[in-house]
């Protein structure tokens, strides 16, 4: 058996083999870190002089021919988690999530493992949901990050915090709960604290758990392997030997990702090609708002998001996520009783999280600035686009910015990128410098020229308004340009 020495850079996975400062690929600085791999046997297989010796040749299979299964699907508990996985978790798939320390990972997938090993609480979802599930399940979770008294303490305490919340989806029994915590809901819920990749593939064929967790996969190793844990080499050779097994065994498996200064996930990018399902789990350190985001699904679409509200009892799904943004009433003559009214500085505009349409508020305001260079200010929107719309203002609305601070935000700690929020900007700070209150849904792409475009899904979003009590949009279904949209405002 043969060793050689390659050097493999930590953030792209570029291979080299000579130790370089900075990384040819990515142009990261001491990037670089060595690796020990082996050669020979199977590894040399293709390599010049053994070319004719690759193994059996496969034939091509017509796709008529082919038969597959219909996907099953497990339930997390979580009907924001279903939504964004698709309907579910799949038998074998492996499923990456990713997010900012202390962001709730952990804590969103210690709830799931709550749920699903507690018999009655997942009876209940399912009924629910008219779902038909053995609802026996047993959940491994494997830390290499906390003790299994630390994560015994975080679960009592979330159990505790939810029998007086008032915004827990699930009922418990509270007097067996408060005399025995643990024998209650966890009898199926196994906790592991290991680090060794080979060994805990072994107590994964001994439990034979319905779902496993590994938070997280950065501090997994493996013997066979010289790096340190979190290196490059042993994050994708761990990776991949759960995710193999878990795939012969149907195991549907979580792994917990960290994240770089940068935002991405640590480890090299195979990782990612290697899952089925990568997820970013969103959220402001001083905002109790989260959001759980797919950019790759083999098993569904990658354009849903999940919304949770962090509680003392762990994460709670935002049923109506748009009475999260737009807060208290305070008109009386909406049905719905959401609706705010018309107030200067402030639009509502209907954004698109996923599939779901949500209503947020934009707030704008305008002063006459004390300096050469005035302020400008944006929270929650792209900085570059909303100087756009300010271009826009005063080419076609002769509105002079020069001599305004501007301050421009979305209430409710959401961020908007999308252009069909450009109306309502462009309304709001209109309303800040004039006076003038907009009493409806505005949203639609303001062109260069102060036209007004169309934006995907106008009906989902005139159904949200039209839902929550608003009997006017404006929109490029009926206005043509930002002239127009004043006009039939005076």
């Amino acid at each position: 058996m043969k060793f050689r020495t390659s050097f493999v850079c930590s953030s792209c996975g570029y291979k080299s083999p000579a130790m370089m400062g900075k990384c040819p690929d990515c142009g990261e600085w001491n990037s670089l870190v060595e690796e020990v791999e082996e050669v020979g046997g199977q590894g040399n297989r293709g390599n010049k002089g053994n070319q004719g010796k690759r193994g059996e040749t496969k034939k091509p299979v017509r796709i008529s021919e082919i038969r597959h299964e219909k996907e099953e699907r497990m339930s997390t508990g979580f009907s924001e988690v279903d939504r964004v996985l698709g309907g579910g978790m799949v038998a074998g798939s492996v499923v990456l999530i990713a997010g900012e320390p202390g962001v709730g990972k952990s804590t969103l997938l210690l709830q799931i493992a709550k749920i699903l090993t507690n018999t009655n609480q997942y009876y209940q979802i399912l009924s629910n949901t008219n779902k038909k599930e053995n609802i026996q399940k047993t959940v491994l979770y494997v830390s290499g990050e906390e003790s299994e008294g630390q994560i015994a303490i975080r679960y009592n305490r979330m159990a505790k915090s939810q029998i007086s919340n008032p915004k827990s989806q699930i009922n418990f029994n509270t007097e067996k709960l408060e005399k025995n915590l643990a024998t209650e809901q966890s009898n199926n819920l196994l906790v592991l604290n290991a680090t060794n990749v080979d060994a805990i593939i072994s107590v994964i064929e001994t439990a034979k758990p319905d779902l496993l967790i590994i938070d997280s996969v950065q501090t997994i190793y493996t013997e066979d392997l010289t790096g340190t844990a979190g290196s490059v080499g042993q994050v994708r050779e761990c990776a991949y030997r759960l995710s193999n097994f878990c795939k012969n065994q149907k195991i549907p498996l979580f792994l917990v990702g960290q994240i770089t200064k940068e935002g991405a996930i640590a480890g090299p990018k195979v990782l990612e090609h290697l899952v089925d399902v990568v997820l970013y789990f969103e959220g402001e350190r001083f905002q109790n708002l989260r959001i759980l985001r797919v950019t790759k699904n083999r098993f569904g679409p990658v354009d849903e998001a999940g919304i949770f509200e962090m509680a003392d009892a762990g994460l709670v799904e935002v049923k109506n996520p748009s009475e999260l943004f737009l807060g208290r009433p305070t008109s009386p003559s909406a049905s719905s009783g959401f609706v705010r009214g018309g107030k200067q500085g402030a639009v509502i505009t209907c954004t698109l999280e996923g599939t779901r349409p949500l209503l947020a508020e934009i707030q704008a305001l305008t002063v006459y600035t004390s300096f050469s260079m005035p302020r400008r200010v944006f929270s929650g929107l792209d900085f570059n686009r909303c100087q756009v719309i300010l271009a826009i203002l005063q080419k076609f609305v002769n509105i002079d910015f020069s001599h305004f601070d501007v301050y421009v935000s979305v209430s409710g700690g959401l961020k908007i990128q999308e252009p069909a929020a450009d109306l309502a900007i462009a309304l709001a700070l209109v309303s800040s410098v004039k006076g003038i209150a907009f009493d409806a849904v505005c949203y639609g792409e303001l062109g260069l020229l102060g036209d007004l475009r169309k934006v995907n899904n106008e009906s989902l979003r005139l159904k949200e308004a039209k839902r929550l009590g608003f009997k006017k949009v404006m929109s490029a279904e009926n206005l043509k340009n930002i002239k127009e949209v004043l006009s039939n405002t005076k």
